[in-house]
């Protein structure tokens, strides 16, 4: 190594030192700095990849990824609790009997369906309203597509 790249290497792992970062931390910086870029973004994005799968996520604090179909929903219900907009608020759907939720005028065929809202009934519901309740006032004709239909309501399932 010249003495420019040593002075600069070892500037490098002092200033990494006095941030208070691992031994780790210090031998890759001194080592992605000799190295050159073409054989570093490999190294760079296995070491991101590690780490991102190690990782430990809390599922309390987690947010569901909203699935693109759902875009349909979303133009008429909140996921919000207590926010309604054309639609009542999704937010809690699971376990809820259907036609209960205070605040939102219901048709009363919805109302008298008798469903409570799990993954069987929602299938059921999200395939054609129309024909699992008629005479609801839902003015959607269904998700057809049955991947799509299985990602949403995994989705309703977690809110």
């Amino acid at each position: 190594m010249d003495k420019g790249n040593e002075r600069r290497s070892l500037l490098i792992t002092s200033n990494v030192a006095a941030a208070g970062h691992t031994a780790a931390a210090y031998s890759f910086l001194h080592v992605s700095y000799l190295v050159p870029f073409t054989l570093r973004l490999p190294a760079c994005m296995s070491l991101m990849a590690i780490v991102l799968t190690v990782t430990p996520i809390d599922p309390a604090t987690a947010q569901p990824a909203r699935p693109p179909a759902f875009a349909q929903c979303a133009g008429c219900h909140s996921t919000q609790a207590g926010k309604t907009l054309f639609g009542p608020s999704l937010a809690g759907v699971s376990g809820r009997r259907a036609g209960t939720l205070p605040g939102y005028a219901y048709s009363p065929a919805l109302k008298a369906s008798g469903l409570t809202w799990n993954a069987k009934t929602l299938d059921r519901w999200l395939t054609s309203p129309k024909k699992t309740v008629p005479g609801t006032k839902m003015p959607f004709n269904g998700l057809q597509d049955p991947k799509s239909r299985a990602q949403v309501i995994a989705y309703l399932l977690t809110l």
